[in-house]
């Protein structure tokens, strides 16, 4: 059977731009949210046993070494996707939010609500004709949300003792680049194709 094409128009560009916001936004937010909480979190970061001190906050203040506020909000921004962050200094791989104080598990929610919602708009954009159309439209956030992950590890790395403290790359490529985006945007594409179909069946039968 011949696929109407104007069943399913996917722009490829405005999923892309789509994602890239998505990421920006939820990176703004975690900045805002959480000012200088990376702190707190770092004290009850251990370091591997060779260190000569417990946590990794007092480590990196000992060696004069300063984790600016916008790259902390990165650490703290990749860990809402799961994604840990590791160094030779620390001992295995850390989520920071894990770490920190329980106020900042809600940003835990961050990442997913911003995808529904950019899925939904991606979605709304493609004018889908069926829930797996529009799905699909959804998960495509990924091609903004994926190159900007991968740039995150490199731009949210600290220098400690010539080695990088930052977020772990694979997990940040494939969790918060791909899955995240996918499994989200698929949602809210879904999501928003069911509720514009229920306003129009609604509009449809007012003016009738």
């Amino acid at each position: 059977m011949a696929l109407d094409r104007d069943a399913f128009r996917s722009p490829l560009f405005l999923t892309g731009v789509v994602g890239i916001v998505a990421y920006l936004f939820g990176y703004l937010l975690s900045f805002l949210w959480t000012g200088g909480a990376v702190w707190g979190a770092l004290a009850d970061v251990e370091l591997a046993s060779t260190a000569e001190i417990d946590d990794l906050a007092a480590y990196l203040g000992t060696n004069g070494i300063v984790v600016p506020a916008w790259k902390g909000a990165g650490w703290l921004f990749y860990s809402a996707h799961f994604v840990s962050f590791s160094s030779e200094t620390v001992e295995g791989s850390v989520n920071l939010i894990a770490a920190a104080r329980p106020a900042y598990e809600l940003l835990y929610l961050v990442p997913p609500v911003l995808l529904v919602g950019a899925g939904a708009l991606a979605a709304h954009a493609s004018d889908g004709r069926t829930v797996w159309h529009s799905a699909s439209v959804g998960a495509l956030v990924f091609l903004g949300y994926l190159p900007l992950s991968l740039a995150g590890t490199l731009a949210f790395s600290v220098g400690v003792d010539a080695t990088l403290v930052h977020p772990r790359y694979l997990p940040a490529a494939a969790v918060a680049g791909v899955a995240y985006p996918v499994v989200f945007g698929s949602i809210g594409g879904a999501l928003g194709h069911e509720l514009r179909k229920r306003r129009a069946t609604q509009e449809s039968g007012v003016t009738g």
